[in-house]
């Protein structure tokens, strides 16, 4: 999800003479590792893919990202444990282990009564824009860098400028930014809508987007096998034009314990926003031992909760709350011999991943037992090291 493309930092030590630029082949992955080589990466690391076509296999930990021009940022292409295959150019697909790492933030005040500037305001100079002192995101710890938005979101109501007729089924709206958008980054605004006796009779904005220079226009596109609807009419406003709109994580920065606060600073009124992590889980600690879990019987520890609820001031959940599926961890145990749960033999053979904010723990007993005073927990959270492969095809 980071902003930079960044290069190799954190990979295994490659000979000298391997070119994994851009303009690299994948006979040279062949050549000098055979059909499978490893990419360590550490968390808050990521590899940038060679050119050639592949066969991926990521770990637990590290996703496919490709680059989007649109947002300017890096989104996933395919999560959990390969294989899959990819053809790269060189330039916009890569391995991310951004375990421990911030991936997103929620709005959740755009800034009442400010005195901003509609735009597009990233860290590092993008597409050609460059930072503005007087417009800055900044995090509280680990170093992450944020852009953001003030302006631009499509406003919750369409409007229904014709229903059309004789559609058969709900046709997919299509939201396309003005001609005047030009290389400027935006957040894209989605909508679905419903049909009555063959008309449109409702729209839901399923993602305002953000940084819209102009109202976007909404194709209506008939779903294949309709051939009969036709005359429908979207029409989209834009709003906001003073607020803060959408923020995205331009670079992960460090791996973080704990979930960093973003301070953003804007001419005028006081816009917030709310960090989403994904952790996994790194060192569970038992609080106390409960009882009844059976003499020395296996136990497995289950992660409840760890889901930012803020609630967003906009809807944009694909880059939200949407921006992370928490996988259940595989943490056992064996219970002592008087059927206390302990943190003595806790082996975590799956750190999970996804988590928004510390969850907590809940131990399942084994051996059909019930317990009768339930154990609490602690737990630590932050990244996991992990290996890739790319196996050249």
């Amino acid at each position: 999800m980071g902003m930079n493309k960044i290069g190799f930092p954190g990979i295994a030590p490659l000979p000298s003479n391997i070119n994994l630029g851009q303009n690299s082949t994948t006979q040279n992955i062949q050549q000098l590792y055979g059909n499978q080589l490893p990419i360590a990466l550490p968390p808050a690391e990521t590899y940038l893919i060679p050119q050639g076509q592949y066969i991926v296999t990521q770990g637990l930990y590290t996703c496919i990202q490709y680059y989007d021009t649109a947002v300017a940022i890096w989104r996933n292409l395919r999560a959990g444990y390969g294989p899959h295959m990819l053809s790269s150019d060189g330039a916009n697909y890569r391995l991310a282990n951004l375990s421990g790492c911030p991936v997103g933030a929620i709005v959740t005040a755009g800034g009442a009564n400010a005195s901003n500037v509609a735009g597009f305001y990233p860290a590092a100079t993008t597409n050609g824009i460059a930072p503005n002192s007087a417009y800055t995101c900044v995090a509280s710890a680990g170093g992450s860098t944020w852009n953001f938005w003030v302006g631009g979101a499509v406003q919750s109501s369409p409007t229904i400028t014709a229903g059309g007729t004789l559609y058969t089924v709900a046709p997919v709206l299509v939201v396309m930014p003005p001609a005047n958008q030009g290389s400027t980054p935006y957040i894209p605004a989605t909508m679905t809508c419903t049909i009555s006796a063959g008309a449109i009779n409702a729209v839901t904005v399923t993602n305002q987007g953000a940084g819209y220079v102009a109202a976007p226009t909404v194709l209506v596109v008939n779903v294949a096998g309709d051939i009969t609807g036709n005359g429908g009419i979207i029409t989209a406003t834009i709003g906001n034009s003073t607020a803060v709109t959408g923020v995205v994580m331009a670079s992960p920065g460090t791996v973080r314990t704990a979930v960093p606060t973003l301070t953003i600073t804007t001419p005028g009124g006081s816009p917030t926003a709310t960090v989403v992590m994904n952790f996994a889980l790194t060192a569970p600690t038992v609080s106390a031992g409960g009882a009844a879990y059976g003499n020395a019987q296996p136990f497995t520890l289950l992660a409840n909760g760890g889901l930012v609820t803020t609630a967003p001031i906009y809807t944009n959940p694909s880059l939200e709350t949407n921006l992370t599926t928490p996988r259940q961890p595989y943490i056992t145990g064996t219970s002592t011999a008087g059927g206390a749960v302990t943190a003595t033999g806790l082996v975590i053979q799956d750190a999970g991943m996804g988590y928004q904010l510390i969850p907590g723990l809940v131990a399942v007993a084994g051996g059909g037992n019930i317990p009768t005073t339930g154990a609490t927990f602690t737990v630590a959270v932050g990244g996991v090291s992990d290996v890739a492969y790319l196996g050249a095809i």
